[in-house]
């Protein structure tokens, strides 16, 4: 009787610690803007054709006939999932089309006659689910000014596997992006935010073509070779970039776990 008593006690704290990561997702998210400060070296611009575009310190528009203007390619690395695509638009009697085109340049998603801001789920676009590039199409009328476009994008830059993990059946396996020759801080908190294990500190990380380019091991003991106790950790990665200038590469990304012994 004992020991099914404990055999159900463990079962509780299994589906409660599960019903923990339920409702706490992995939290990580981005974005990827194109501005008139940013517009000659985002790497996003793609052509134009029609009639006069214009970009300036007050958005991009045209001054003559209606002008389309492409956006391609937005891309994000493997593990992330698009989120929204804003666009935030000005207008004095202008209208202007956002249309969405896969890689392939088939249309996914197409919104005309707007005359101020708009927003699309990407979510909703079952193209895009597993984060596909996509490109952008705006067809910009006379008196309709865009001052901004947004692609925002979440999911895991950091996946550790297996979840849940059992640490009597081994170690627990830590993988994660980098795009750049970066530093990498690998440390696990314990559901208080009490650091438990420090795994890497400013690690140099070399970027590579890979799946993920970096797989690191945790055996579930602390920074005193103890044993955890069973229960919700997050994992969380630091990476900045060796090259300052490239902020876009630098972030933090985390991922709750549940840990039994």
């Amino acid at each position: 009787m004992l020991r099914n008593f404990k055999k159900f006690i463990t079962i509780k704290k299994i589906l409660f610690f599960s019903g923990l990561l339920a409702a706490c997702p992995e939290i990580f998210a981005g974005s990827i803007n194109l501005t008139p400060l940013n517009y000659n070296t985002s790497g996003l611009y793609y052509s134009t054709s029609g009639g006069t575009f214009v970009s300036d310190l007050t958005g991009f528009y045209t001054t003559t006939t209606p002008v389309q203007w492409t956006i391609g390619s937005y891309n994000i690395r493997n593990g992330q999932t698009w989120a929204t695509l804003a666009v935030s638009a000005t207008s004095t009697g202008g209208t202007y089309d956002v249309y969405i085109y896969s890689s392939s340049q088939v249309v996914l998603y197409s919104q005309t006659a707007l005359s101020t801001n708009a927003s699309v789920d990407l979510t909703a676009i079952t193209a895009l689910a597993k984060g596909a590039p996509f490109y952008v199409k705006l067809v910009l009328n006379v008196n309709v000014k865009v001052t901004q476009v947004t692609a925002t994008f979440a999911g895991n830059q950091i996946t550790c596997y297996p979840s849940p993990y059992q640490i009597s059946l081994g170690q627990m396996k830590m993988v994660f992006d980098v795009n750049t020759n970066s530093k990498a801080t690998l440390q696990i908190y314990d559901n208080r935010g009490r650091l438990v294990k420090t795994v890497l500190t400013d690690k140099a990380v070399t970027a590579l073509n890979s799946r993920f380019d970096s797989i690191y091991t945790w055996d579930g003991t602390d920074d005193n070779g103890r044993v955890i106790n069973t229960g919700i950790y997050t994992v969380v990665v630091r990476v900045t970039p060796d090259d300052a200038s490239k902020t876009a590469e630098k972030y933090i990304s985390t991922f709750r776990i549940l840990v039994f012994r």
